[in-house]
């Protein structure tokens, strides 16, 4: 019966695909360029501390993502500017059925997480610093990850989020750190939409 709900059948194709991200990743780099895993950043190196580096680099963060909200707002409110929600949001404000919201959260807080650093970090920013150095690796890698997550006010606290996953994934050279980051503010994000469906203010 599960198959049968069109947000689940969506979240579905959307796992699947991201699966194939991740098989093509692996084949690209470790099978036809016969790259380790670490290139990717894939390490469980000195896990524990990296882990730490990123709980401590998204509290570190939350100042200026608050302060580019706070701007984004103001601007908004001037030009009389009303966002939409973004899909996802709007799914987990409507749907009723548990299971589907469990795998959905999962979804979004661990596995999503995993899939997207791997390609946005391991694979595309390695690829462009080759080529144009650090920075603008960084700052494109940032601002396609911004880009894709397809919304006009979350652009830039997007943006930034993803220039600090690339700066720890640069400094410490394994996707832990990021990771950590990206599964804390998924699951934050998650939490405070349960929160505002809890209070019935969605």
């Amino acid at each position: 019966p599960l198959i049968k709900n069109d947000n689940f059948r969506m979240i579905l194709n959307s796992s699947i695909l991201d699966i194939l991200v991740v098989v093509f990743i692996l084949y690209f780099a470790v099978i036809e360029h016969k790259e380790k895993l670490i290139a990717l950043g894939v390490s469980s190196k000195n896990f524990f501390r990296n882990v730490f580096y990123g709980v401590i680099g998204y509290i570190a963060i939350i100042p200026v993502l608050i302060l580019v909200l706070a701007v984004i707002a103001f601007f908004a409110n001037m030009f009389k500017y009303v966002p939409e929600k973004q899909a996802v949001v709007e799914l987990f404000l409507k749907e009723k059925d548990t299971r589907f919201l469990f795998y959905t959260s999962i979804f979004a807080a661990v596995l999503g997480p995993i899939i997207e650093e791997l390609f946005f970090r391991g694979f595309m920013y390695n690829a462009f610093k080759k080529r144009i150095g650090i920075f603008w690796a960084m700052l494109i890698t940032a601002a396609t990850f911004a880009a894709l997550h397809a919304h006009a006010v979350g652009f830039l606290p997007i943006m930034v989020l993803g220039m600090l996953l690339a700066y720890l994934y640069e400094k410490t050279g394994t996707l832990v750190s990021s990771i950590t980051v990206h599964m804390v503010h998924n699951l934050s994000m998650v939490f405070l939409v349960f929160l505002v469906k809890q209070l019935g203010v969605g």
